[in-house]
């Protein structure tokens, strides 16, 4: 009498993977049906410094309320901003982005239409903020 084979470990890898790529579809299916479909967008901006005002290309990617900003093309992140509001800056093709400490970074387009995309874009995450759906948003955090 032989036993049956027991699944490879890279089977049982794969078919954990598997149950745990169809629980997020279902989250995201379930999330977008809540509160719409997600706002996702991804370019490349020029981000105003602090110190001397210089300008650097980086590249922006936008998903739901997170704006992650990356100095290099590797894809990590060196900085994410919380999208709470979206304004046109004063200057031609200024995109102002206002974070949750109420912290505005300034980004600048190569276009007025890719200006024009990403204001609308950014506006659209703005209000996906979780205080504007939700009553307890202002108290969530407090001990």
């Amino acid at each position: 009498m032989t036993l049956p084979k027991s699944p490879r470990p890279s089977a049982l890898l794969n078919d954990e993977q598997d149950q745990s790529n169809a629980a997020l579809t279902m989250f995201k299916r379930k999330a977008s049906f809540l509160h719409g479909h997600p706002v996702e967008m991804q370019g490349y901006l020029h981000k105003e410094g602090k110190t001397f005002k210089m300008k650097k290309k980086v590249l922006c990617r936008l998903h739901d309320a997170a704006l992650m900003v990356s100095q290099k093309d590797d894809g990590l992140p060196s900085k994410i901003i919380t999208v709470t509001k979206c304004i046109p800056g004063t200057r031609k093709l200024e995109i102002c982005v206002m974070d949750q400490n109420q912290h505005t970074t300034s980004f600048f387009a190569d276009t007025d239409e890719e200006c024009l995309q990403w204001q609308a874009a950014l506006k659209l995450a703005a209000d996906r903020d979780i205080a504007k759906v939700y009553s307890f948003g202002p108290i969530l955090g407090k001990g």
